[in-house]
């Protein structure tokens, strides 16, 4: 029995509005409205949410990342500790192949949450782990057992530097760009992106593998901490007076910024200690975050108070109070902190800024790509642009755009590939967020960037 009378219902179907109006009006079941608009063919069919059960499941996977990630971790722990690969591991913390079900898109408008459970239970089956939910963990905690591993990396990578640069110049080859740089950022991004970090007590010599891998490692010489088996001579390892330091030591600089109680010095020369003290502010509360971000509508300018004010306060990437150095050391703490966030959610990622060539020496590094960090992902390349911010995002946050990374952005617009990462409260660990941001040309940006004034300064508003 229909809930309206049959002339409502001929006006109701002869008004023309959508489909999905009539079936909720009428109170038809959502499944059998889809059945029959599948049963009717061309022009009709199936109505359906994506948007919705992507969320919906986006949603539940971080409120059970922390138990998920447990069960994972609990899986793979044998095969670390038996020294056999864990690369299923790192495909899983980043929860790849973690998708909602497209079965369920006919079914219902947003899926339920035992729908949801079954499907991440299915997906930890699938790895070979327990579909357990609700069990505490069993290990340590991951964040401990990173920190443990942290500290004792920078022991391990400083006795490294030294023999490094000490067996190159015995051998007369150049020193690797990475330990010219800071490898000890590189040693951290290479130990994390193997996860055994999260699965085993770490010895030297895997986290000397790890440097070797990040840092770059000279043709020839054996990846041992070991002296005598790098024939090296206590002359030999002396520097030389006169000669470049072993490890950088950045000039002083007048202009500073902070981060965590430490006052660190800017300008170029800075850059390298800059990034690793960034990395070293990084916890584990910062790198779990999701990244998801709502932003509102803005389909109009800004409006006018009864007062001849802004409704509201713009907060500006640009951080126009600050000089050059300054800005470019926030924008390099940016990129450090998003690129160890992307770390733990890909396996493969790639520093392509102009950063990466100044800290890291890497030749093929450049601000001409349009974007910060690259991710290889499935059959096809992401793109990162970050943006960084010292204050708390409220009302409308305001950033540029460079030539090059609208040209990236409007070349990829079609896509899902190019993405803006803004990190707010960049300099206080305690407050630092990441939002994931969609590309501004794109249909998921269409309506929620706005351009403000000239140039490619562009406006949005995270929820």
């Amino acid at each position: 029995m229909l809930p309206l009378p049959a002339t409502d219902v001929i006006a109701l179907a002869r008004q023309g509005g959508p489909l999905e109006e009539i079936r909720d009006a009428l109170g038809f079941d959502f499944a059998a409205f889809n059945e029959g608009l599948a049963a009717l063919g061309p022009p009709y069919a199936p109505l359906t949410h994506p948007d919705l059960h992507e969320v919906a499941f986006a949603d539940f996977v971080s409120v059970h990342a922390g138990v998920v990630l447990e069960r994972l971790r609990e899986r793979y722990r044998s095969l670390a500790q038996q020294g056999l690969p864990v690369a299923a591991y790192v495909a899983g913390r980043s929860w790849e192949g973690l998708d909602p079900d497209p079965s369920w898109l006919p079914q219902c408008r947003v899926p339920s949450e035992q729908q949801m459970r079954a499907r991440v239970g299915q997906w930890l089956s699938g790895h070979g782990a327990t579909d357990d939910l609700e069990a505490a963990g069993t290990l340590p905690p991951v964040g401990e057992m990173r920190a443990r591993v942290k500290a004792r990396l920078e022991l391990v990578v400083g006795r490294a530097a030294l023999l490094v640069r000490a067996w190159c110049r015995v051998h007369a080859v150049g020193v690797p760009p990475g330990w010219e740089g800071t490898p000890q950022l590189e040693a951290a991004f290479a130990l994390d992106a193997s996860g055994l970090a999260d699965l085993v007590e770490v010895d030297d010599q895997k986290m000397l593998e790890a440097a070797a891998a990040g840092a770059g490692w000279p043709d020839g010489m054996a990846i041992t901490l070991d002296v005598d088996e790098q024939v090296l001579t206590d002359a030999d390892r002396a520097w030389p007076s006169g000669g470049a330091a072993p490890l950088n030591r950045p000039t002083p600089a007048a202009a500073t910024i902070s981060i965590c109680d430490a006052v660190l010095p800017v300008g170029t020369d800075n850059l390298a200690q800059i990034a690793e003290a960034a990395l070293e502010s990084l916890d584990q509360a910062f790198l779990s975050q999701s990244g998801r971000t709502s932003l509102a509508e803005l389909t109009a300018p800004p409006g006018r108070g009864s007062a001849g004010k802004p409704p509201g306060r713009t907060v500006v990437a640009r951080m126009g109070r600050m000089t050059e150095d300054q800005r470019a050391a926030v924008g390099i703490v940016g990129e450090v902190a998003a690129r160890a966030w992307l770390v733990n959610k890909f396996r493969e990622v790639r520093w392509r800024s102009g950063y990466a060539a100044i800290v890291s020496g890497d030749p093929e590094a450049s601000d001409s790509y349009g974007y910060d960090l690259e991710v290889a992902w499935s059959n096809t390349t992401l793109m990162f642009e970050v943006k960084a911010l010292t204050g708390e995002p409220s009302a409308l946050v305001e950033f540029e755009m460079g030539e090059s990374e609208v040209r990236a952005a409007q070349a990829a617009a079609r896509g899902n590939r190019y993405r803006i990462l803004l990190v707010t409260q960049v300099l206080d660990p305690a407050e630092r967020v990441i939002h994931q941001l969609p590309n501004p040309f794109s249909a998921k940006g269409l309506g929620r960037f706005r351009v403000a004034g000239r140039g490619s300064r562009n406006q949005c508003a995270p929820r």
